[in-house]
Formats: structure tokens, C-alpha cells, sequence
């Protein structure tokens, strides 16, 4: 008898096992689902056809990220800094050692919330396309938004809308954004008397 009763235990015990292993429990924040980041510095992003922001690291940053963890990333890395946004303390430039005309090169700019604990958005600026690899450095140019660019046709789409997002005719400076949701991305072409610039949004998914 003791020795059935083993063996109705290691059966349960068995089927336990495989159905956790072959049916995971889903939770409503995807973290059952397998995760793999590309580091936007070392990897051509623009070769996974399907890739969403949140899939994106920069400088080894990810949104799952406060504010104190990616101040302790960029620490670590001799060729970068962190400036906060002397407007918002949970708002930081990224900046370059190298300099210009006697400034830092601005490569980024990153959006945490209030409580500075959801990181919800990383503007790449133009000067971060030095760290960009193969036809993601594309993503900074005027291509990025021209329909008949093979970057549009391969990778980016077309936006689901264009918002005008600043308009100061007085000191001629206006941006519009265009949204696409297939990625997570978004695009800011700004507009001044100097000309037209191209920036380059990863959007957390939590805040598109």
C-alpha cells in the first residue's frame, strides 16, 4: 500500500512539473514572456523588422530603470555624462566628452516620471548617430521620415498621426512629431531659422 501511495505521489509530483513547465502562468505584465534587449550602440536595430522600444537599450539603460540605477550605468562610462535638466530634476541630458566649438555634444535626453521611477521616454538627438551602427545611424536623417526612403519601407512604416508639437512664429521655431506605434518610436522634426534637425524617440510602452 505505502509503496503505491509512492507512486501516486511522484506522478502528481510529475505532472505538477510539466504543466508549469509547458503552460506558464501569464500575468498581465508580460514578465512570464522571454525578453531579449539590443543595445542600440552595438546592434543595427533597424534588421529586427518588429522590435518595440522597450526592447532597446541605450548605453545599457532599459526602461525598467530608475533614475539612481541609470546614473550608476552612466557613471561607469568614461566617454559619457549625465546633466539634469535644470527645469526638472527627473529629466537628465546626456552628454558627450567631446566638445564643439568649446560644448559637449548632446547625444540624448531622458524622461522619468514624478516619482522618478518609470522612465517614460529617451530622445536621441543628432550627435548621438556617432554611436549608432550600420542603417540605424538612418534613424537621425531626414530619411527616417521620407515615404519613399527604403528605411520607411523596411523597417519604419508610415506614422499613425503627426502632431504639431511647438509653434513660436515670433522667433520662427516650430516641431512636429510623428508617432508609430509598430515600434514604440517617435520622430521630431524641429524647424528654426538655422534649419531643420531629426530626433529620435524611444517611447516606454506604458506611456505611447
Amino acid at each position: 500500500m505505502m509503496k503505491r501511495k509512492s507512486y501516486v505521489i511522484a506522478f502528481m509530483s510529475f505532472l505538477v512539473t510539466f504543466y508549469v513547465t509547458a503552460f506558464p502562468f501569464k500575468t498581465d505584465d508580460g514578465s512570464n514572456q522571454k525578453r531579449t534587449y539590443k543595445e542600440i550602440t552595438k546592434t543595427d536595430i533597424t534588421k529586427y523588422a518588429t522590435i518595440k522600444a522597450n526592447e532597446i537599450l541605450v548605453f545599457g539603460i532599459s526602461f525598467k530603470m530608475e533614475i539612481n540605477e541609470a546614473l550608476e550605468i552612466v557613471d561607469t562610462k568614461p566617454n559619457i555624462f549625465f546633466r539634469v535638466d535644470p527645469f526638472n530634476d527627473n529629466r537628465y541630458y546626456l552628454y558627450d566628452i567631446e566638445k564643439i566649438d568649446g560644448k559637449n555634444i548632446p547625444l540624448a535626453y531622458f524622461i522619468w516620471d514624478i516619482n522618478g521611477i518609470v522612465l517614460k521616454e529617451i530622445i536621441l538627438y543628432k550627435g548621438f548617430s556617432k554611436y549608432l551602427v550600420g542603417n540605424s545611424r538612418i534613424l537621425l536623417t531626414i530619411d527616417v521620415i521620407n515615404k519613399n526612403a527604403d528605411i520607411v519601407k523596411t523597417f519604419m512604416g508610415y506614422p499613425s498621426s503627426k502632431v504639431t508639437s511647438l509653434d513660436l512664429p515670433s522667433i520662427g521655431v516650430k516641431s512636429f512629431n510623428y508617432y508609430y506605434p509598430n515600434h514604440n518610436f517617435k520622430v521630431i522634426r524641429n524647424f528654426s531659422d538655422k534649419g531643420s534637425s531629426i530626433a529620435f524617440g524611444l517611447i516606454n510602452a506604458k506611456s505611447f
